[in-house]
């Protein structure tokens, strides 16, 4: 494992992919037997329908929040428009994966607020592939309480698509250079500590007056909304890929993970490339007074960079590229000759640590570790690896390791089908995979997550399901039951898809 003094200034690769899962003692008052538990959580199911040879479409999207034990609540319901290809629906079912569910119509940016109070939700398909059925007064931003009550619109939907593809990369998906199809970093708010505001993008004036990618705040009391960025406008191109250029590829946005790191601070990913991880972290007040500042970064032996935080004070885990041909299976996997490793950075600020200090936790060589959550003193990550010999398929499951690199543990042992190896980028069938969204609840001390795999025996269409684990591997429960893909004997077939965003003290 490799420490290093924080200090230098090179440009940061990964930046809130850790800081938004920093945090959380990882304490609980749920009870060691039984099945995880969380505070609440919220989820979409996506429906469509098709006859034979894919005529005679329809679809419909509902939102739902359950909060403890209770049943949970449908919110609200949209139908969708007609697609344009027949045959969606089977498309769609093929790849089994939820996150596509932006680009199909009404929900798009959600999120709970850090205390749990409310939920927020963006509703307009002026970005979807579907043809246009919502009705302008019904789209916004609206927020309701975990408990179904409140329900009322807070202020207009940005006018920044939160998921972006480029589609001759989505259909021809392992051509060129990148096979960075789709992208939704913008998918999800940030919320403020105090529970008053929320961050994210919409389209506003640069300092030269053009229209841009920018960070807004919004006031969930009074629906005031800030512009807190100035940004110029970025090039958009697949020529930018492989290039230290000004421009951004086409499936990325120019700004990504907005997220406050306390009530005054926003922080931010500034994308180039291909990658929305490689041209910078920064942070900005979250009134907008001041000039955005780059993030400080450390260059570690081998050619990562590191993010140095120094707002909280607290330790936290974030993934960063190293140079190198990964191993990998036979997935898709992440753009560039990249392997991505955990580490964690615990700033100068205590007596034991006055220079602070940034950890390497793992050595796999891998392109598909990452998501690390700080829970209590071991860090949570999704990784495919073998390397207790437990893996063997290379199928994506949960680890766990101590915060100074001891202790590795597999979680979750999801099965794999066929002797393929895997990664956690194959949504193939047969075999499963990990989704990419998954949060810790600081109440239960239980992990969210969702999933292609059917460890319980109640997902045998294998679509993604809400799961929940605890921190020490027990505990597994499926949170969702939809149908999943059905066939019928007249050729026609039905799909539900679930999409799953963690409670308000999830992180």
């Amino acid at each position: 494992m490799k420490r290093v003094s924080i200090g230098g200034g090179l440009a940061l690769v990964g930046l809130l992919l850790g800081l938004a899962a920093c945090g959380g003692g990882g304490g609980s008052s749920q009870p060691i037997d039984g099945p995880a538990r969380l505070s609440s959580f919220a989820y979409v199911v996506t429906r469509c329908h098709e006859g034979k040879r894919g005529s005679a479409f329809s679809g419909s999207q509902a939102l739902w929040i359950q909060q403890g034990d209770q049943p949970p609540l449908k919110i609200a319901e949209y139908a969708g428009g007609q697609p344009p290809i027949g045959g969606f629906c089977q498309l769609w079912a093929q790849n089994r994966g939820s996150l596509y569910i932006y680009l199909l119509g009404a929900f798009q940016r959600m999120g709970f607020t850090a205390d749990g109070s409310q939920f927020l939700f963006e509703v307009t398909d002026d970005f979807s592939v579907n043809a246009r059925v919502i009705p302008e007064d019904e789209q916004g931003i609206f927020a309701v309480r975990p408990d179904g009550t409140g329900l009322h619109r807070v202020a207009p939907h940005s006018e920044d698509p939160c998921f972006r593809v480029y589609w001759p990369c989505a259909l021809a998906p392992h051509a060129g250079e990148c096979a960075c199809a789709g992208y939704n970093a913008q998918c999800s708010f940030g919320a403020s500590p105090d529970g008053r505001r929320i961050a994210y993008t919409d389209i506003g004036p640069s300092v030269s007056g053009e229209q841009a990618s920018q960070v807004f705040t919004l006031d969930l009391t009074t629906g005031e909304r800030q512009q807190v960025t100035r940004l110029p406008l970025r090039r958009v191109s697949p020529a930018c890929v492989g290039e230290d250029t000004d421009c951004v590829y086409p499936s990325k946005h120019p700004i990504t993970i907005p997220n406050f790191l306390d009530n005054a601070t926003i922080g931010y990913q500034r994308g180039s490339g291909c990658s929305s991880l490689s041209g910078g972290g920064f942070t900005v007040n979250a009134d907008g007074t001041e000039e955005p500042v780059a993030v400080p970064v450390v260059a570690l032996p081998g050619g990562a960079v590191v993010p140095v935080f120094q707002i909280t004070g607290q330790a936290y885990p974030v993934t960063a590229k190293m140079p190198g041909i990964p191993e990998k299976g036979s997935g898709g996997g992440i753009v560039g000759n990249a392997i991505s490793e955990v580490f964690v950075v615990e700033p100068p600020d205590s007596a034991l640590l006055p220079e602070g200090r940034v950890l390497q936790l793992t050595n796999f060589r891998r392109s598909d570790t990452y998501l690390p959550h700080m829970s209590g003193q071991h860090v949570l990550f999704n990784a495919s690896t073998n390397g207790l010999g437990t893996n063997p398929s290379n199928q994506c499951q949960i680890f766990s390791i101590d915060r100074l690199g001891s202790d590795l543990r597999q979680l979750t042992f999801f099965s794999a089908s066929g002797d393929t190896p895997r990664d956690c980028y194959d949504y193939r069938s047969p075999g499963c995979t990990l989704a990419t969204d998954v949060g810790l609840d600081r109440s239960t001390g239980s992990l969210l997550f969702n999933s292609t795999c059917d460890p319980l025996g109640l997902n045998p269409s294998g679509v993604e399901q809400a799961f929940a684990i605890r921190p020490d591997g027990s505990g597994l429960t499926q949170l969702t039951r939809t149908d999943g893909i059905v066939h019928h004997a007249d050729g026609s077939i039905d799909v539900d898809m679930v999409r799953v965003f963690p409670g308000g003290r999830a992180r």
